[in-house]
């Protein structure tokens, strides 16, 4: 006590010594031995998260603008649309580190779908928000989209397959062939060789390159 209230000369104002005995203090029960000055070098190195007040709306854009190159049209659009839904659903101006995992699940709640596509909604939004916390943003800390529920594979219900009768198919192509006489090759060799009609990806897209590069002929 004596020690305590004897005068010290030092530069720093009576402020700052108040500071110095409190962080004295908290060390006392520190069982690793730092001194007051090893917990300043550490604060240096390892300071603590301060995140950019990004809101999900501007965040979004940035995403899709720089993705647009890396990924697929399906890719691409799948992104546009689940992650627009989700801006409507917690607003574009709210701050992205005010968004929790609650919000998150409410959001594919209110969508009332299965398992599967749940899955695949949770996984479009998990990409986005990881790609906001990666070390060249750090607009966020953490994932809120991590501990939002994702169902495994065991249950997942394999659905039925769906399939056309031939006399919808017959029924189908006279139609196409009184109405939409143009589209009458697309249907058939989609019906009949087995070729997915996707215009993006498919077979049915590399296919349509090599009519335009060689022509119909070939």
């Amino acid at each position: 006590g004596a020690a305590a209230a004897r005068p010290k000369a030092s530069h720093l104002t009576q402020a700052e010594i108040r500071q110095a005995e409190a962080a004295f203090a908290l060390l006392e029960d520190d069982e690793s031995g730092a001194t007051v000055l090893d917990a300043v070098k550490h604060y240096i190195r390892n300071p603590p998260f301060v995140a950019p007040e990004k809101t999900f709306g501007d965040a979004f854009d940035d995403f899709l603008a720089a993705r647009e190159a890396h990924l697929s049209e399906a890719q691409l659009d799948n992104y546009r649309i689940r992650g627009a839904s989700f801006r409507d659903a917690v607003g574009a101006k709210t701050l992205l580190t005010e968004i929790t995992d609650a919000e998150v699940s409410a959001w594919l709640e209110e969508k009332d779908v299965g398992k599967k596509t749940w899955n695949n909604y949770r996984g479009d939004l998990m990409a986005m928000f990881e790609w906001f916390a990666a070390p060249a943003r750090k607009w966020i800390k953490e994932n809120p989209v991590v501990v939002v529920e994702r169902f495994g594979k065991r249950s997942l219900a394999r659905a039925h397959r769906q399939r056309l009768e031939v006399q919808q198919c017959r029924e189908l192509m006279a139609y196409l062939e009184e109405s939409y006489p143009e589209w009458c090759a697309f249907f058939a060799i989609a019906l009949f060789a087995g070729v997915r009609p996707d215009m993006r990806n498919g077979e049915m897209f590399e296919l349509a390159r090599c009519v335009g590069r060689d022509g119909i002929e070939s």
